[in-house]
């Protein structure tokens, strides 16, 4: 019985090499992101994936690199979170050289920054916005808040008292208005109309 054929494999030959891997750790080191490694290689980021998933040792080579530049940046926060000391060297004004420990304090920016990520339920920014009513739910709370703050005044005595609370005096104009007429004694009559 002859051996059935296995598929020849398609496309180019890999450019994998095993010596790629301590570049790639240097790299990494730097910062550099994925699209960045795979330009430095002169690949396709997707034949960098490629190569994750399909040598075991790149792969894993590549995460123990990101999980030590992720503790250095840690350890780097945590110092500035909490403040720290270094000695330097320093130039004095004879131009003699000499080692100086200078102290720099904690800073508020990455106390803030680890905080919130360490604890986000008990240090994330307060934003609870409410969107649940419409336009029209909105201007009629903003109406009542206008409201509430108008009697909140006219209590404290800020505010005149409201129109309906005062008593409607008569305008003097309408008063010298009249029903009858002075002369006939009727309503609505074409005394003062006629010519003289």
């Amino acid at each position: 019985m002859p051996k059935p054929k296995t598929p020849a494999k398609r496309g180019q030959p890999t450019k994998y090499d095993p010596a790629f891997i301590p570049i790639v750790q240097k790299l990494v080191a730097r910062g550099f992101i994925n699209t960045e490694i795979a330009e430095t290689l002169g690949i396709d980021e997707r034949t960098l994936y490629n190569w994750r998933r399909e040598h075991e040792d790149f792969c894993k080579a590549l995460e123990r690199s990101r999980e030590q530049i992720d503790a250095q940046v840690e350890a780097s926060l945590l110092m500035k979170a909490n403040g720290f000391e270094r000695k330097v060297q320093k130039a004095t004004a004879s131009g003699k050289v000499v080692t100086v420990t200078e102290y720099f304090p904690p800073s508020d920016g990455a106390i803030q920054f680890y905080l919130r990520n360490r604890r986000p339920q008990e240090y994330r920014e307060q934003r609870d916005v409410n969107v649940k009513h419409g336009v029209e739910q909105g201007f009629l709370s903003f109406l009542q808040q206008l409201d509430d703050k108008a009697k909140r005044e006219r209590e404290a005595g800020e505010l005149p008292p409201l129109l309906e609370a005062r008593v409607i005096e008569p305008i003097e104009e309408m008063a010298e208005i009249k029903d009858e007429c002075e002369d006939c004694g009727q309503e609505d009559c074409l005394c003062d109309e006629s010519p003289a």
